[in-house]
């Protein structure tokens, strides 16, 4: 689903059989896009590879920061 190729984008995480990084896909999520703008912007991305990207990030968050880590309310500042 991702690899990193020693030399290609300097070893970046890309999306399997694609030059895309998987770090396009965050940039596009935090920028306020869709998935769906994501995957149309790039269609040699599957929604397979997309939805992987994510579940991997999740599991890595949770395996940093364990499982009881929820989100807590944030009030905005004054």
């Amino acid at each position: 689903m991702i690899d990193s190729i020693p030399g290609r984008y300097g070893g970046l995480a890309c999306f399997s059989g694609t030059r895309v990084p998987v770090r396009n896909l965050f940039e596009y999520v935090e920028a306020g896009h869709t998935l769906a703008e994501f995957l149309d912007d790039f269609p040699r991305v599957s929604a397979e590879q997309a939805y992987f990207a994510l579940d991997a990030a999740k599991t890595g968050l949770e395996w940093a920061f364990g499982p009881q880590c929820q989100p807590k309310s944030v009030s905005a500042p004054r």
